[in-house]
């Protein structure tokens, strides 16, 4: 297990790396900011691709309050070749969030999200699935289930 943790920790710091380094693009959709990004880079011994679409909306009503909408969801996969030829990783992240602001406060606000790491790699192979959800309301937070991980071989 501990061998498990240890490659979910750094292909998740694989994926931040390329995240943070990947530009994105706005589309205008139906009032809504629409963003997508795809890109795939080679490497000595495969290639990594990552893909973003993120949908958020915003209103403001007459008397000042806003609601805004975020949806969004990323996928990271790197395929070996070469001497890496049978490894595979491939990850899937998405989260809905909402949250609404009166007179300049928030009011309201909740985020769920869920996703999972598929890990193969010669004799090692586990696929791992994580979810979250929060809502905060009325000055506190009502409820806060932080990501409940399973991995399994």
């Amino acid at each position: 297990m501990r061998t498990h943790r240890l490659m979910l920790a750094a292909a998740l710091t694989l994926f931040a790396v390329f995240a943070a380094a990947s530009p994105a693009s706005a589309e205008p959709g139906n009032g809504a900011d629409v963003v997508k990004y795809s890109v795939c880079y080679p490497f000595q011994n495969g290639s990594a691709c990552y893909d973003v679409k993120l949908v958020s909306n915003q209103t403001q009503t007459p008397s000042g309050n806003v609601s805004s909408v975020a949806n969004g969801r990323t996928r990271f996969e790197m395929i070996g070749t070469g001497p890496l030829t049978d490894c595979h990783l491939s990850t899937v992240d998405s989260v809905h969030q909402h949250s609404l602001t009166k007179d300049g406060t928030l009011h309201e606000q909740s985020e769920l999200g869920r996703g999972g790491l598929n890990f193969d790699c010669y004799d090692e192979a586990f696929k791992c699935t994580y979810s979250y959800h929060s809502h905060y309301a009325n000055g506190r937070v009502q409820f806060d289930r932080p990501r409940s991980e399973k991995c399994v071989p």
